[in-house]
C-alpha cells in the first residue's frame, strides 16, 4: 500500500471539532494506538472552550494539518502574483527603454537638419530638449514625425514644437493663466475668451481670444500672453510660426535681447513687447519685418540711437519706445506717412522743435515727446493732432495765436518748458480740448478768462507762472463740468468768492488747488457744498477765521492742506466725518487736542487738529515745505498711460526747487 500522502490526507480527513455523535474517517491501513483509540501519528489535545460540553474536544494534526496547506497553497499564490509583477514590469521597462530614446533621437534628427542646432537639442536642461522630449513621449497628440523637413508638411509638429519651446524659454509652469498649453488639445485651441472695455483700432474684435490664435488652415496667427507672468528670454524658435500675424507679449519679465530671427516673421504686423526687462540696442534688421503697423517696445532698457532701417516700415501706424535709454534724432520718423500715433516720452533724444519738424507726418494724430531734450518753438500745425505733449522738455517762444476754428485738439499739455507770453483769446477755438496744463513756464499777463467758452475743458492747470495779481475770475464759474483746477502760485488776492460752490463746480470738482496765493478772508459755507472733492489745498495763503460747517458735507476728502494761514478754532467738522482725510495739515501743535491747556501752544498756533497728519508753526517756514504737483489725472491714449496723476491715494510730495523745468516727474 503507498503511504499516506499529506495530499490524500487533506482530502480524507477533515479536520472539525466534534462530540461523542460524530466520528472520523480513517484510512483502512492506518494504525492506532490501542490505549486511546487514535492514529498513531496524531496527538489528541483537549481544548475546552467554555461554551462546549466538557467532553468536546478538537483533534490537530500536528505535522500536517489545515493550516499549513493553507500556508503552502497562499505563499504559492503570492509568488505566482509576484512574478508576474516582476514580469510585466520588466516587459514595460524594457519596450520604454527601447521606445523613447528612439523617438527622442528621431525628434532630435528631424528639427536639427533646418529648425533647430543639434548641440542645444542634446542639452537635457535646454527648453529645446525639454520641447522635444515632450513632443516625443509626452504629447498625447503623438503626431507622427514628418519624414522631411518641408514645411507644408510638418508644419503642425514644427508649430506644436515651437510653442513648447516658448513655454519651456518663459518658465511656463508658473504661467499666471496656463491657457491649456502642453494639454492634448489642438495647439489653435490654447487660448482664453478675453472681454475688452476699450479696444484699439489694431485689435478689431473686443471679444478676443488671448493665448494662441489660428487662421483656417490651423497655422498660429495670434500669440497673445500678456501680462502673465512670463520670465526668461524670447527663443528663436518664434520665427518658426511662419503666418504669425500679431504677439503680445506686453507686461512680463522678458529679457535679454530682441531675437533677431523675428526678422523672419514677414506676416508680421503686431509687435508689442512693452514693460518688459528687455535690453541691447534697437538693431537694423528690425526694418525687414516689412509689415509692421505696430511697434511696442517701451516700458524697457533699450538703449543707443534709432536704426535708420526703421523708414523701411512704410505701413507703420503706431510706435511706442516710451520709457527707455534712447537718445538722439527721431528724423527717421519723418520719412514715414503712415504714423498715426508716436509715443518716445521719457528718453533722452534731442532736436530742434519747429515748422519742419515731422512735417511729412501727414497723418500723424497723437505725439507724445515728454520729458526728453527737445528745444524750439511751437507752431500752430501741432495744433492740428488730437494729443499733444511736449512737457518736461526745454522749449520757449509764445504758444501760437495763431489756432483755427474746429481744430481737434483734445489733450495740450505743455508744462514744464520756457513759454512766455500771454495764453491767448484763440484757445476758446479749441472747443473739444478737455486737458490743458501750461504749468511751471512764464507765462504773463492777466489770469486767463477764456475758459468759460470751453464747453469740454475738464482739467485746468495754470500753476506757477508770472500771471498779474488780481481776484479769481467770474468767468471761472462758467466752466461746467470741471474736474481738477490748479493755480498755485498764480499771484490771487482777495477772498474766496462764494460762487465757487455753484453748480458749475459741486457736480465735478475733485481738485481744487489754491495754494501759495495771498488769498485772505474766511473760508465761505459755499465750500462745503463740493461734495465729491477729494484733494483740497488752500496752504500758504492769509485765510482766517473758523472752517464753515458745511464742510462736513465733503465726504469723499482724501487730503486737506490748511497749514500757514491764520485758521482758529478746532477741525471737528473734518476729522468727525467718516473716513476722513488721510492726509490734513493745519498751524497747530502736535498732540494739541481740545482738552490740552492753552499755555503749550504758541502765538502763532490758534487751532485744535485731533486728526491732523502733520501740524505746523506758522513761524516754522520749512514745515510742509513741499510742492505738490498738481498735473495729470491717470489717463490712457490706446493703451498707454500718460504721467500718473499725483492725486491719488499714493500722494506724492516733491521737494520746493527753485527753478522751474527741473522738477522730475
Amino acid at each position: 500500500m503507498k503511504p499516506y500522502s499529506d495530499r490524500q490526507y487533506c482530502d480524507n480527513f477533515e479536520v472539525d471539532d466534534y462530540n461523542n455523535n460524530h466520528s472520523l474517517p480513517l484510512p483502512d491501513e492506518v494504525k492506532v494506538d490501542h490505549h486511546t483509540g487514535a492514529p498513531k501519528d496524531f496527538d489528541l489535545s483537549y481544548d475546552y472552550d467554555d461554551d462546549r460540553d466538557s467532553n468536546d474536544l478538537r483533534v490537530y494534526k500536528q505535522p500536517v494539518n489545515r493550516k499549513r496547506c493553507m500556508y503552502y497553497i497562499l505563499s504559492a499564490l503570492c509568488l505566482s502574483v509576484l512574478f508576474l509583477i516582476i514580469v510585466t514590469i520588466s516587459v514595460t521597462l524594457s519596450v520604454d527603454y527601447k521606445k523613447k530614446p528612439s523617438r527622442v533621437n528621431a525628434v532630435v534628427d528631424f528639427l536639427s537638419d533646418d529648425f533647430a542646432s543639434r548641440s542645444i537639442l542634446m542639452e537635457s536642461q535646454s527648453p529645446q530638449y525639454q520641447a522635444a522630449k515632450w513632443i516625443s513621449d509626452l504629447d498625447e497628440l503623438n503626431l507622427d514625425i514628418p519624414e522631411d523637413n518641408n514645411y507644408e508638411n510638418a508644419f503642425r509638429f514644427i508649430q506644436r514644437y515651437a510653442l513648447a519651446v516658448i513655454y519651456y524659454s518663459t518658465n511656463g509652469k508658473n504661467w499666471i493663466i496656463p491657457y491649456d498649453f502642453l494639454t492634448e488639445k489642438d495647439e489653435c485651441e490654447w487660448n482664453h475668451l478675453f472681454q475688452t472695455e476699450d479696444t484699439d483700432e489694431t485689435v478689431s474684435d473686443s471679444l478676443f481670444k488671448t493665448g494662441v490664435r489660428c487662421n483656417e488652415d490651423k497655422e498660429v496667427i495670434n500669440l497673445f500672453l500678456p501680462g502673465n507672468n512670463l520670465v526668461g528670454s524670447i527663443p528663436d524658435e518664434i520665427s518658426l510660426l511662419q503666418a504669425l500675424d500679431k504677439m503680445s507679449l506686453y507686461s512680463n519679465k522678458i529679457t535679454g535681447a530682441l531675437p533677431s530671427r523675428l526678422q523672419y516673421l514677414t506676416d508680421l504686423s503686431y509687435l508689442s513687447l512693452e514693460d518688459n526687462e528687455l535690453e541691447g540696442i534697437i538693431s537694423e534688421w528690425i526694418g525687414n519685418i516689412a509689415n509692421l503697423t505696430y511697434l511696442a517696445l517701451g516700458g524697457n532698457s533699450f538703449t543707443g540711437t534709432l536704426p535708420d532701417t526703421l523708414y523701411n516700415l512704410q505701413y507703420l501706424e503706431q510706435v511706442a519706445f516710451e520709457n527707455n535709454n534712447l537718445y538722439g534724432s527721431i528724423a527717421v520718423f519723418n520719412e514715414i506717412p503712415s504714423i498715426r500715433r508716436l509715443y518716445l516720452q521719457s528718453n533722452n533724444f534731442t532736436g530742434q522743435v519747429g515748422y519742419n519738424f515731422l512735417y511729412n507726418c501727414v497723418n500723424l494724430d497723437e505725439l507724445d515727446l515728454s520729458d526728453n531734450q527737445f528745444t524750439g518753438q511751437l507752431t500752430n500745425r501741432f495744433f492740428e493732432y488730437s494729443i499733444l505733449d511736449l512737457s518736461y522738455n526745454s522749449l520757449n517762444g509764445t504758444i501760437p495765436h495763431r489756432i483755427e476754428e474746429g481744430m481737434p485738439l483734445t489733450y495740450l499739455m505743455l508744462h514744464n518748458n520756457q513759454f512766455s507770453g500771454v495764453v491767448p483769446t484763440q484757445m476758446a477755438y479749441l472747443q473739444s480740448l478737455t486737458h490743458f496744463d501750461v504749468s511751471r513756464n512764464y507765462l504773463v499777463g492777466d489770469l486767463p478768462t477764456v475758459f468759460g467758452a470751453m464747453p469740454m475743458l475738464r482739467y485746468l492747470y495754470l500753476n506757477d507762472n508770472d500771471f498779474n495779481r488780481g481776484r479769481l475770475p467770474r468767468a471761472y464759474a462758467e466752466i461746467k463740468g470741471l474736474h481738477q483746477l490748479a493755480l498755485s502760485n498764480t499771484g490771487l488776492t482777495g477772498s474766496l468768492p462764494y460762487w465757487i460752490g455753484g453748480p458749475s463746480f459741486s457736480s465735478s470738482l475733485s481738485m481744487l488747488d489754491l495754494s501759495n496765493n495771498y488769498l485772505s478772508g474766511q473760508i465761505p459755507d459755499a465750500l462745503g457744498e463740493l461734495e465729491h472733492i477729494k484733494f483740497l489745498l488752500l496752504n500758504r495763503n492769509n485765510f482766517e477765521g473758523t472752517l464753515p460747517s458745511t464742510m462736513s458735507k465733503m465726504h469723499d476728502l482724501q487730503m486737506a492742506l490748511l497749514d500757514h494761514n491764520d485758521f482758529e478754532g478746532n477741525s471737528d467738522v473734518l476729522c468727525d466725518v467718516a473716513d476722513g482725510p488721510k492726509v490734513l495739515t493745519a498751524d497747530c501743535i502736535e498732540g494739541w487736542t481740545a482738552t490740552t491747556t492753552s499755555t503749550i501752544q504758541s502765538e502763532s498756533s490758534k487751532f485744535i487738529c485731533e486728526c491732523c497728519t502733520v501740524c505746523c508753526d506758522k513761524e516754522d517756514k520749512e514745515c510742509n515745505n513741499n510742492e505738490v504737483l498738481t498735473n495729470e489725472e491717470l489717463s490712457w491714449k490706446d493703451g498707454y498711460p500718460l504721467n500718473q496723476v499725483i492725486f491719488s491715494e499714493d500722494i506724492l510730495f516733491l521737494p520746493n526747487q527753485e527753478q522751474k523745468g527741473q522738477m522730475n516727474p
